[in-house]
């Protein structure tokens, strides 16, 4: 048996296109955390946002992010 390892960007859309086709309880689950928190993506907008992305634009966005994080460490010896 072969098996193809897809990138993870194409990974995350068929899991997305799926998502229909799942249990209904998950479903209903999914839809009642959708009203219920503030910021939550519907799956429709993490789909087209997916189609926009490009590694080109998530290399520059990478430097951007780095540039943004903070780190403090305590260390004790």
């Amino acid at each position: 048996m072969i098996y193809f390892i897809l990138p993870p960007q194409e990974t995350a859309v068929k899991d997305y296109q799926n998502f229909k086709f799942s249990q209904p309880y998950s479903q209903a689950s999914y839809y009642l955390s959708l009203i219920l928190e503030d910021q939550k993506w519907p799956l429709a907008e993490k789909l087209e946002a997916l189609s926009k992305l490009e590694p080109d634009s998530l290399a520059k966005f990478i430097p951007h992010l780095l540039s943004k994080t903070f780190l403090e460490c305590y260390i004790h010896g």
